[in-house]
């Protein structure tokens, strides 16, 4: 009902109507709740394009992709990672867009088991979000490098590659660490992402035969999510 009255209270208004969809959508994603957040995702995205504002397309782009991937759709989530690409800003302006959108086509690209092209795309990634690593004021680079880590650990697990994946999957963790540490962004949201990091760090860890480690990122997962209210993610069998 309270997001009812903010959409209406929003009507006319194409950023505020973005905003008040995609802090819905967030809040669903955090609850688990992807089939109601796609609604509002692509609502948003609908919203941003009507600001005539790059930057929040963008953002609404990946937001929506992210909600597709959840629900299992990565064919859609590449079509919406292609678009990010595709509308980011011109020049060096837009490198961490492009790259975001890169990464998140390189997600969808190994999830279908594609790793030739994952890889390729974290290769033109890197040199557009590296430089941009040891920001403390732009904490969406610094992300978007610890989401490039964690597809790196996809990668090379999938090409066997296990120590090699363990230890990519250690520096998105340190990253996220970063960005929930910031505070321009503490909150629910970055702990649910470093929560989300540390679990499928504790795969990796297990993957590679170090069961003790992935136990310890495991239980510091669990403590983050119950610090929510939110309840343990599963581990896959």
């Amino acid at each position: 009902m309270a997001h009812q009255r903010a959409v209406e209270l929003a009507l006319g208004t194409a950023h505020n109507e973005y905003k008040a969809y995609s802090d819905y959508a967030a809040l669903l994603r955090l609850l688990d709740r992807d089939e109601e957040a796609l609604a509002e995702s692509t609502a948003a995205l609908e919203a941003a394009k009507r600001t005539g504002m790059d930057i929040i397309v963008h953002m609404a782009s990946v937001t929506l992709a992210g909600t597709l991937l959840g629900r299992g759709d990565i064919e859609g989530a590449a079509a919406v990672a292609e678009e990010a690409i595709r509308t980011s800003a011109a020049g060096t302006r837009g490198d961490a867009q492009r790259a975001r959108g890169m990464v998140l086509r390189a997600l969808c690209a190994v999830r279908r088991g594609d790793s030739a092209a994952a890889r390729a795309d974290l290769d033109a990634a890197w040199p557009l979000l590296a430089p941009l690593a040891n920001s403390t004021l732009l904490v969406g680079p610094v992300s978007a490098l610890a989401s490039w880590w964690a597809v790196a650990s996809r990668v090379n697990a999938a090409q066997g590659d296990l120590s090699v994946a363990t230890e990519a999957m250690g520096e998105s963790v340190r990253l996220r660490r970063v960005v929930a540490q910031a505070p321009q962004v503490q909150g629910p949201y970055t702990q649910n992402s470093l929560a989300g990091s540390l679990a499928r760090y504790a795969v990796a860890l297990l993957a590679a035969g170090d069961p003790a480690a992935a136990e310890s990122a495991y239980d510091e997962s669990t403590a983050i999510r119950a610090s929510l209210g939110l309840p343990p993610i599963t581990l896959p069998e």
